[in-house]
Formats: C-alpha cells, structure tokens, sequence
C-alpha cells in the first residue's frame, strides 16, 4: 500500500515550525551566552585585562563605561596568587590601549550595583599588546556603602540611625515633593564635585561645619509648623514673582540702577536741607532747654492766672459801655482830625521862630521867678513879687550905660552871657 502524498499546505506548516524552532534555539542560546557575559559570534572585540585589590559584588556580564558611556562589559573576573581580582573586559570594537591606562569600581546605586570605568590612557603613552595587566597601583577598589558603614564607631552608627529615622518621618508623605526634587537635582548638582573639593580641602573646618549645622538643626525642634509656614509663604512669594513668567521681575531690575541713580540724586539734594535741619534741631535743642527752665515758672503762671483770667470777663463786660462810647466819640472826632492835623502844621510854622530863644526863656523863667517871696519863711506859701524898673541918667541922655552891657535884642544864646556889647539902639 502506498503512502499518501503529504500536501503541500502541511508541508509548509511543517518547514515553518522547524524554522521558527531553530530561531528560538539560536535566541536561547544567544541570550545564554549575554547572560553569562559571552561574546556574540562575529563581531569585533578587545579585551582587557586589570587587577583589583577588591571588586566588591562586581560579576561578569556588568557594564564596562568610559566617561559614563557603555562601551563593554564583565568578560571574567578570577583571582590570582598575590590574592588580587583579576577582571577582564571585553570591550565593543577595537580600542587601543595605552600603558597608562586606569580602571575604577563604580556603584551605580546605593544598593551595591556595580560596574568598571575605564581609561584607556593617554596618545603620550606607548600602546600595549592585549597581554598587558592594568597593575592595582593604577586601579581603584571597589567602595560600598557596608565598607563605609562598617568604618563608623558606635556614636556614629547611632546618629546616623537616628537621622535616617528623623529622614524616613520627615520624606513621609511627600513623595510628589520629592520626586521634583530629583527630577530637578541634575542641574542642583552640577558643582557638587567643586563642592566636595572645597570640603576635602585642609583648609576646610569640615567638623566645625557640621557642629554648627548640628547646632542650626537643634534649634528647628519643635518649630515645624512654623517653618512649614515659612516655606509655604516662600513659596507663595516666589509664585508671585514668577507672573508673566518673571517678565514684571526683570523689568523691575533692569529699571533698578537708574532707580538708584535717581536716589543718589535726590538724596544729594536733600543734604543741604537736612544740613540746616540739624542746625535747627540744634536751635530747637536750645530752645527746649530754655523751655525745660522755664518750665516751673509756666507751671506757676498757669496756677496763679485762672482767678486773675476769671475776673477779666467781668471787667470785660463793665467796660463795654465805655468802649461803646469811645467808638461814637472816635466817630465823632473823625471829621474834626484833619483839621486839627492842619492846625498844628500852621502852629509849627509860627513856633519855628521861636525855636532858636527856647533856652533864653528857659532861663529867664529860672533867673527871674515871679513866685520869688515866701510868707513867714514857709516854702509852701508864695506871693507874688514883681521888679520895678526906671530909666537912668544914661538913658535918658542917650549915653551908653558904661554898667550896662547888654543888647536890647541880641542873638539867641547870647542875652545872659554878655557876649555883645552894643548902644541901646540896637546897632550892631
């Protein structure tokens, strides 16, 4: 009996499951030799070769990087004699490796992933054959966080428990804050190598930092709402500086020197004012004191004048009648005051004359007294006494009185000191 022929359709199946199942076998075994850190047929590789004095957790398979990029991984790692970890490095592509090349165990994360950075030196130094051995004076051990950890004594230990505690409590429901800090942190980190430079430095007082940093923390306690309150007033300020996306801001400053300049300006201008202010706080200062003196006699006055100002509404109201008299009378006497004005400029035009002889009838009212008699030699009770005269023989001949010498009209000033000698004609 002959078999049937198999049809074509189950044929195809067939063919395709026989090479899909060669392609899942060649995956296998591909992913089997990435897994295990084995090279992929055909492709171009170069190895290199370092020792360690310790790599940690470090295992085949890990990433090889130079500066930061991924340019292998873990081929190997063994010991050797001098107990030293020798890790070989298959890198992608041909590299040339020069003998001043260096090699560093890196942490990926803080939960002890690692992997190798590598240098491969500098065009100064001689290339080396793929025999060459990185020596462990030209590489760095691996640092985990136990090694750190296990290098504090009992003091740190427990204050490093308590501050991871203090951490864990105060991270507690604020993981969005968190996350945008981290998300944020790349470009706040930036100078963090500068930073712990500077910290490393001798002459950096890096414990009295942290003394002063403790002592700044310790006075936060118990003050969390108000610090929460601060933040999230900060935090409102900056919102409000970031309207216009900072636009009103950086008008403001760049409109800030000429402000400045201004003030300077004006408070230049105010410096003669405020000059002759203190001249006059000055005068103000003496003034108060003289004021303070005379404070006990203002304090007397004020006492003693109630009685005396009480009186003066009275006479006030007394003299209201005679006040109201005087101003008929001031009224009256206004059309009369104009003449009066000018007859006393008329009397001043006849006195002038007489002005020169005031003081000739000044003494001759002191020389001649007409009350010159007293009664019974009391000075209260005068008469009236009064001198006769009669013409001489030299008058009445019309010869000049040799006793006589006077001027029938002399000059002022010149009656009572004989000062002209003249004949009773009055020549000159």
């Amino acid at each position: 009996m002959r078999p049937e022929p198999i049809h074509r359709d189950d044929a195809r199946r067939v063919v395709y499951g026989v090479v899909t199942l060669l392609l899942l076998v060649a995956v296998a075994v591909i992913g089997g030799i990435v897994q295990r850190g084995g090279a992929l047929p055909g492709r171009s590789y170069t190895y290199v070769t370092a020792d360690f004095t310790n790599v940690g957790i470090l295992k085949p398979g890990k990433e090889v990087r130079q500066n930061g990029v991924r340019i292998g991984q873990v081929a190997s790692i063994s010991y050797t004699k001098q107990h030293t970890a020798r890790v070989v490095m298959r890198l992608e592509g041909n590299h040339v490796i020069h003998r001043d090349a260096t090699a560093a165990i890196g942490n990926v994360s803080a939960l002890g992933k690692k992997y190798v950075e590598l240098s491969i030196g500098s065009d100064t130094s001689p290339a080396v054959g793929g025999g060459f051995v990185i020596p462990v004076s030209q590489t760095q051990r691996s640092e985990s966080l136990e090694d750190i950890v296990a290098s504090l004594d009992q003091p740190s230990l427990l204050a490093l428990n308590d501050t991871l505690g203090t951490l864990s409590d105060g991270l507690a429901g604020h993981s969005s804050d968190l996350n945008s800090f981290l998300a944020s942190s790349p470009s706040l980190l930036g100078n963090l190598g500068t930073v712990a430079s500077a910290a490393s430095s001798s002459r950096a007082d890096l414990a009295g930092l942290l003394r002063s940093a403790d002592t700044l923390v310790s006075r936060f306690q118990g003050r969390q709402d108000e610090l929460r309150s601060l933040v999230r007033s900060t935090n409102q300020t900056i919102a409000a500086l970031d309207v216009a996306k900072g636009s009103a801001l950086q008008n403001t400053i760049a409109g800030l020197p000429q402000s400045l300049y201004d003030a300077k300006k004006a408070l230049d201008t105010l410096e003669a004012p405020l000059g002759n202010a203190q001249v006059a706080v000055q005068d103000l200062q003496t003034g108060g004191n003289a004021l303070g003196v005379a404070t006990p006699a203002l304090r007397s006055f004020l006492r003693i004048s109630p009685p005396t100002l009480d009186k003066v509404a009275g006479v006030a109201k007394a003299a209201e009648p005679a006040v109201l008299d005087l101003t008929r009378t001031v009224a009256y006497a206004s059309p009369v005051v104009p003449r009066v004005t000018a007859a006393i400029g008329s009397l001043a035009d006849l006195l002038e004359p007489f002005a020169p002889y005031a003081g000739d009838v000044g003494r001759f009212f002191a020389q001649n007294a007409l009350l010159s008699g007293t009664l019974q030699g009391d000075d209260s009770k005068h008469y009236f006494a009064a001198l006769l005269t009669a013409p001489g023989a030299f008058s009445l001949a019309g010869v000049p009185d040799p006793l006589y010498r006077s001027e029938a009209y002399p000059k002022p000033g010149t009656g009572y000191n004989h000062q002209t000698i003249t004949d009773n004609r009055g020549g000159k």
